[in-house]
């Protein structure tokens, strides 16, 4: 009984969530661009991921007892001709995500009357419109207690001349417009449409409607839980530092050859030093 409510809860709420954002996006009178997908099947102009640079001031090492870490603040913007738009689906007992997630579901738009604007998918509309990719689990952690989107991004610190692995963290987001890093591209809204405290959920709501508009980003800033690579056992050198976008390519995009950023460092983890070095890995 509780695990139809939940799930009778989710529909209102998606299909709510999708009658707002197809209103919404008449009014900001997104230009559709034509089908860019990757996949062939995939209706309408598609987000494209990507990781923005990377800063000095994005990193800080820091030391917690006998552990030494190299934390980041991490921004991923979508750079496509449409938006990303992330619904939650069933709960979790009812396919491939655990007991206590949802299904993540893409939602896609297209012209559907020639107007030159994007409209909303509706729910009747053919199920390809409406894809999972993936699940959403609640994050109970301090500075964050929102739905994440899993695996959005992952972290990789590897040794320069040998390409090494020394660490590595995969992370959840919950996937907002904090930023607005290409306010020129057709479509981008002057103002954000997935704001934060609209999308994220809470305790005891299921999750909401999450995503990136049109030139859009999210930051996660260094200070947050996750937002850290373990370097206790690395010894001083150079490292190259790779952060992605969508790692697993679970989410449909124009581009899926460009959502990682890269960072050459010069490191010295004991005396909790670091240099930013110019140019990129190779």
């Amino acid at each position: 009984m509780e695990a139809r409510r939940a799930r009778q809860g989710a529909s209102r709420i998606r299909l709510a969530a999708l009658t707002a954002l197809g209103s919404a996006m008449g009014c900001f009178l997104i230009i559709a661009l034509g089908s860019q997908g990757a996949d062939a099947g995939a209706p309408g102009p598609n987000p494209d991921l990507v990781t923005l640079g990377i800063s000095r001031s994005d990193l800080v090492l820091d030391k917690r007892g006998k552990h030494r870490f190299l934390r980041l603040s991490n921004t991923v913007g979508n750079r496509g001709g449409g938006p990303l738009d992330i619904a939650p689906g069933e709960p979790g007992e009812t396919g491939p995500c655990d007991d206590d997630e949802y299904t993540a579901l893409q939602g896609f738009f297209d012209d559907t009357n020639s107007d030159g604007h994007l409209e909303g998918v509706e729910l009747d509309q053919p199920a390809d419109r409406y894809v999972p990719f993936g699940c959403m689990r609640f994050h109970d952690a301090p500075g964050h207690m929102h739905w994440h989107v899993l695996s959005f991004a992952k972290y990789e610190l590897r040794r320069a001349k040998t390409g090494k692995k020394v660490s590595s963290n995969k992370v959840g987001f919950c996937v907002i417009d904090t930023e607005q890093p290409f306010p020129t591209l057709p479509g981008s809204p002057e103002k954000p449409f997935y704001p934060q405290g609209k999308g994220c959920g809470s305790t005891d709501e299921p999750p909401e409607l999450e995503g990136l508009s049109i030139g859009w980003a999210d930051i996660y800033f260094f200070g947050l839980p996750g937002q850290s690579l373990d370097i206790s056992k690395s010894r001083r050198g150079r490292y190259c530092l790779i952060s992605t976008a969508d790692p697993n390519n679970l989410i449909t995009e124009s581009n899926e050859f460009n959502n990682a950023e890269t960072v050459r460092l010069k490191l010295r983890p004991r005396k909790l030093k670091l240099k930013k070095l110019d140019g990129s890995c190779r």
